[in-house]
């Protein structure tokens, strides 16, 4: 191996590393430009081209690439390279031009398709783009990806700004049932006073996830991070769920007020909390030597079950480990389970084409306060911190939430729904990189979570209340 081959590969390697330092970072782009003075191939100016686009050097990258056209022709890696690069640079027509290359040279390429879906996404063309990651299996469509994290990682951001805005519940209802939304969560852009433009413009942001017309600078870029947040905000004041709960003879609604880094007494958290448990099943059944046995086990079974099957288990869970809760209400087991199992009534239990609505937020914020108690007694728990991380993120407490998802990292490190949900909290945040990397590290160990956020932009795509299971 070339002395130049040696310094890419290690710059490659600090370019994708998890928590590199500003210093890091330079000592990568060290390396690359004492590599460019040792006559490097054509395929590694390649790969300092992908090195600088991961530092975010896009000018030294496209650099790179004009070196590399020099020395290779009809090369399929040299276009879907520069493809990757007009995408991260918001350039959608160009990156399309690449495309059209690399299929004329290679038609049946392994990344064509899932390069090409990635730019009908930041196009806005979001049928288009699911039509082609399904291929067909026997009687059902399954979502097949065997390419790169280079590749993979854009697709999954893309995924996330076409369905965040469609998922998370608006201000107005966290900060009406009295979450607190920090303000300070959102990008700088987004700070400024909402002018009559600033509206337009989020409008325009939602339609490009539904389909409609897609502004060319929509690409893996910082301002479009802030329009996301925007959106995020704002969407759905013509499409959620009307309000479930209302307080017993009275037009009002209940608000439910966690108290913000408190214990709540137990047992009246658990009075709270019942008005507000599903309704059992027709002819259920609950009961059993051991209702915490019974509902944990239901809990994880009803996880492994198609989605349409999945509502009924988790309702007979729920109630069996509140009635385990009540039982117990200092054990830290039977807090988590709870909030567990309220976390999947609310994800599974609504409209998923629109916001969390009311009914689910309310779970949302109990899980949080049942997190807590958990928490006390074992703080260490990585799915006690994963899951506070998930509730912090849909109350807009994005830096919360990243100090929840760290904490279940540093005690299960390959917890790969901790580092996905790293990666959503990033892009609302607007860092791109960091996004980016945990997000590779998420799909790179369990490509389902990707498949599963796939499943639920066909939801949003078709306007469906229940995820479409035909996505495997």
């Amino acid at each position: 191996m070339s002395r130049s081959v040696r310094l890419i590969a290690k710059a490659n390697r600090i370019a994708v590393q998890l928590g590199a330092t500003e210093a890091d970072l330079q000592q990568a782009e060290a390396l690359l430009r004492e590599a460019e003075q040792s006559q490097p191939s054509g395929t590694s100016w390649l790969q300092i081209s992908r090195a600088y686009t991961e530092l975010g050097r896009f000018d030294d990258s496209r650099r790179a690439l004009g070196m590399a056209r020099q020395k290779l022709k009809n090369n399929p890696a040299l276009e879907l390279f520069s493809a990757i690069l007009a995408l991260d640079e918001g350039k959608l027509s160009e990156a399309q031009g690449f495309l059209d290359e690399l299929r004329r040279i290679c038609s049946g390429n392994q990344a064509l398709p899932t390069a090409q879906a990635l730019c009908f996404l930041l196009q806005g063309r979001t049928s288009e783009a699911l039509d082609l990651l399904k291929h067909k299996r026997g009687k059902t469509d399954s979502f097949d990806i065997t390419v790169s994290p280079l590749l993979i990682c854009r697709l999954a951001m893309a995924v996330e700004k076409a369905i965040l805005p469609h998922e998370l519940p608006e201000a107005d209802l966290l900060e009406g049932l009295g979450a607190a939304v920090p303000r300070s969560e959102v990008p700088p852009e987004e700070k400024k006073s909402r002018t009559a433009e600033d509206n337009a413009e989020g409008t325009e942001g939602v339609q490009a996830a539904e389909g409609g017309p897609a502004d060319e600078a929509s690409g893996l870029d910082g301002k479009n991070a802030a329009e996301l947040a925007n959106a995020a905000a704002s969407a759905g004041e013509n499409n959620a769920e009307e309000p479930a709960d209302k307080e017993e003879n009275s037009g009002e609604k209940t608000a439910v007020t966690p108290k913000a880094n408190e214990i709540d007494d137990p047992q009246e958290l658990a009075q709270e909390l019942k008005p507000y448990l599903p309704a059992l099943p027709k002819d259920a059944s609950v009961g059993g030597i051991s209702l915490y046995g019974t509902g944990t086990e239901r809990l994880q079974r009803a996880w492994e079950m198609p989605r349409k099957e999945q509502l009924e288990q988790f309702s007979i869970a729920l109630h069996e480990l509140y009635r385990s809760y009540c039982s117990s209400p200092k054990s830290y087991q039977c807090a988590f389970s709870l909030a567990e199992g309220l976390l999947a009534m609310a994800e599974y239990d609504r409209d998923r084409s629109k916001p969390y609505a009311e009914k689910s937020v309310r779970l949302v914020l109990f899980a949080e306060r049942l997190l807590r108690q958990a928490l006390v007694y074992d703080k260490d728990t990585a799915f006690a911190n994963h899951y506070m991380g998930r509730t912090k993120f849909l109350q807009h407490r994005y830096s919360e939430a990243v100090s929840a998802w760290k904490s279940a990292l540093e005690s299960f490190a390959k917890l790969p729904e901790a580092q996905y949900g790293l990666g959503q909290a990033y892009i609302m945040l607007g860092e791109q990189r960091e996004s980016r990397l945990h997000i590779a590290q998420a799909v790179s160990a369990d490509m389902h979570l990707l498949r599963e956020r796939l499943a639920d932009l066909v939801c949003i795509s078709q306007g469906d209340t229940s995820a479409d299971d035909s996505v495997q």
